[in-house]
């Protein structure tokens, strides 16, 4: 089962939301992050409502690694996923760009399809096409 991220709408929601770090000792997730690697920290946001995943560089700043709407093994997972060195960002997103476009042509076609084949009809008859093609002899 596919983990659930936070949706913009929430992202959003929470963005200037208080956020609570969640102790290795509390939760055995937090706990496996930590030993994935001693950066990733998690955090519950309050306003919000969901969980982040968040690395603290050598300079002290924060970024962002994911976030996730239900804590369990599956965040563990995508975790390691994205850990792993033989990970490839720039080809899952441009795997994403290319399912979206495919998603949105298909939407496409299944809205107009039969509308633009009576429209296309509608043409051929109106300028009396016999679509017939003629070939030379010989060929």
């Amino acid at each position: 089962m596919k983990l659930e991220p936070a949706s913009l709408a929430q992202v959003r929601t929470g963005r200037d939301g208080r956020r609570v770090c969640i102790d290795e000792d509390v939760f055995d997730v937090a706990r496996r992050l930590a030993q994935i690697d001693p950066s990733l920290s998690l955090h519950w946001n309050e306003r919000g409502e969901y969980f982040v995943v968040v690395e603290t560089g050598e300079d002290g700043r924060e970024r962002l690694v994911t976030t996730t709407t239900e804590l369990d093994g599956r965040l563990i997972e995508h975790v390691e996923r994205l850990a792993h060195p033989s990970y490839d960002f720039v080809g899952e997103m441009d795997r994403m760009d290319a399912q979206a476009r495919r998603d949105a042509d298909h939407r496409f076609h299944e809205q107009t399809g039969e509308v633009a084949e009576r429209l296309a009809y509608a043409v051929r008859k109106d300028l009396q096409a016999k679509n017939r093609i003629f070939l030379p002899e010989g060929v």
